[in-house]
């Protein structure tokens, strides 16, 4: 029994020793640990703080692509109502010049009808007094030959 007394005694020793061991590597621990914890919190902290930056610059450089985008349609907007505007104005300005030219036209073929009714009356004028200086001289003639007064002449005499 003695050897077994032995056995268990170097048993227990070698628990003790294994207990105190344990011990102090609880201890080591809790002392790696008080300077763990901080720098685990610091480095969680940076960490989150590192995160933040990254979404809050997502954030920004989302909010610039719209922006962006509704400046771009903006002045795209801005330009079709300037050319819309061109257009316009050049449409109406054609229509303008048309209406005029259709004016001076108009007393352009007034003018010259005008000028031909002027002509034509002048002609038909000219032509009756042909006619009739033309009547006038077959009468003399006639007259001449046969000694005798026309009508027309008798009341030209009175």
């Amino acid at each position: 029994m003695f050897v077994k007394q032995g056995e268990l005694d170097e048993l227990i020793k070698v628990h003790e020793e294994e207990v105190e061991k344990i011990e102090n590597l609880k201890i080591k621990l809790e002392e790696q640990n008080k300077e763990y914890d901080p720098l685990m919190a610091e480095k969680e902290a940076e960490y989150d703080q590192e995160l933040a930056a990254k979404l809050d610059k997502f954030i920004i450089e989302h909010a610039a692509r719209v922006i962006q985008t509704a400046w771009r349609d903006t002045l795209r907007n801005r330009a079709e109502k300037r050319k819309l505007l061109k257009l316009k104005k050049k449409i109406e300005a054609e229509k303008l010049a048309a209406e005029l030219r259709a004016e001076r036209l108009a007393k352009q073929a007034a003018a010259n009808a005008k000028k031909q009714a002027k002509q034509e009356k002048a002609d038909a004028k000219a032509a009756a007094k042909a006619a009739k200086l033309e009547a006038k001289a077959k009468e003399g003639e006639g007259a001449a030959a046969e000694g005798q007064e026309t009508p027309a002449e008798g009341q030209a005499k009175e």
